[in-house]
């Protein structure tokens, strides 16, 4: 763990000072955008190429597959290697699946090269997100980890923001996705070099020894504890029957018909108003109900998808998918 003796800077920068901090949320930042940027550049290609529903489903399937078959050899690498070199690695595959998607896009190559470039795209994420997420405890203090986290959600929101608006602009600027997928692969080797500036840190070795049942224990803290179980499953029915964002460009083209560039904005917007939320949770107090919240976050969720889908103009759409980030979690008072 780097080690800093220097007093807590006492203005909102805090850990942002640390350089290896500073390169870190740069880099994420970046390769958050070169995401959104495939997200955007994907859905409005596959539909434009099919016209099928059933293909921009299918996009969310291969992405998220390998996450699932990838997690426990994804979780022993970080525990065994340097974790900025395993997301170095990550970050690296995922810039050749995005050259690979714009030799796609050129060649008008069949969309099974595409669905088969996802699941690359999506093995690279599961090896990379367990090594990221662990890495900022090694650059900061534990006072200046909170500090550390606030400033790289706030950037990541930021670059899911203008990614998504950007990438269907570049779409909409050369009449192709090609240029959108080089820019992607650009944007994530932007970030492999910010992680080589950072130091190749190994992570402690384990004193126990490793067994099975280390595998399930964060399911049996959920199941021990049914308030985290009950606030889980509400989000997970919730996303999975009312998750509108993967058949946004069906809306964007036919619906609203607006274009590449209206896609960027309608994706941009549930990141927006998931910031926009995260700075008033920030002034709010606790909650003395924090269930009862729950649930009215919810019922909101479900009468934004239904204004969503009922909705003809820009203007509307827009409004109504700014709660549509998923956004249930603690309440304020048990975040720390």
């Amino acid at each position: 763990m780097i080690r800093d003796d220097s007093p807590l800077p006492p203005d909102a920068l805090g850990a942002i000072r640390n350089p290896y901090v500073r390169a870190f949320a740069l880099g994420r930042m970046a390769a958050a955008m070169g995401i959104q940027f495939i997200s955007v550049a994907v859905g409005w290609e596959l539909y434009e190429r099919t016209g099928s529903p059933w293909a921009l489903g299918l996009v969310g399937l291969f992405e998220v597959a390998p996450v699932f078959l990838l997690m426990v050899p994804a979780g022993a690498m970080a525990d065994r290697f340097p974790r900025r070199t395993v997301a170095m690695l990550a970050y690296g595959l995922l810039a050749l699946a995005a050259v690979g998607l714009a030799f796609a896009s050129w060649r008008q190559a069949p969309v099974a090269l595409v669905y088969g470039l996802l699941v690359i795209i999506g093995a690279s994420r599961a090896f990379a997100s367990p090594s990221l997420d662990s890495l900022v405890p090694q650059l900061v203090q534990p006072r200046q980890l909170a500090n550390a986290e606030a400033w790289l959600v706030s950037s990541g929101r930021l670059a899911s923001i203008s990614g998504s608006a950007i990438g269907g602009f570049l779409i909409a600027l050369f009449g192709s996705a090609m240029w959108t997928y080089l820019s992607a692969a650009g944007l994530s080797l932007v970030f492999v070099a910010m992680l080589g500036i950072l130091p190749a840190i190994r992570p402690r070795p384990s004193t126990g020894k490793p067994s099975a049942r280390d595998l399930f224990a964060g399911l049996t803290f959920i199941r021990r504890n049914p308030v985290f179980l009950a606030a889980i499953t509400l989000d997970l029915f919730a996303v999975l029957f009312g998750g509108a964002v993967a058949l946004l460009p069906i809306f964007a083209k036919d619906v609203l018909e607006v274009g590449p560039s209206g896609l960027g904005i309608l994706r941009a917007a549930p990141a927006l108003g998931a910031l926009a939320m995260a700075l008033l949770l920030v002034r709010w107090s606790s909650w003395e109900r924090p269930g009862r919240v729950l649930l009215f976050v919810v019922a909101g969720f479900g009468l934004a998808m239904v204004g969503f889908g009922l909705s003809r103009s820009l203007v509307v759409s827009l409004h109504t998918l700014q709660p549509l980030e998923p956004a249930v979690g603690p309440p304020p008072s048990q975040r720390d």
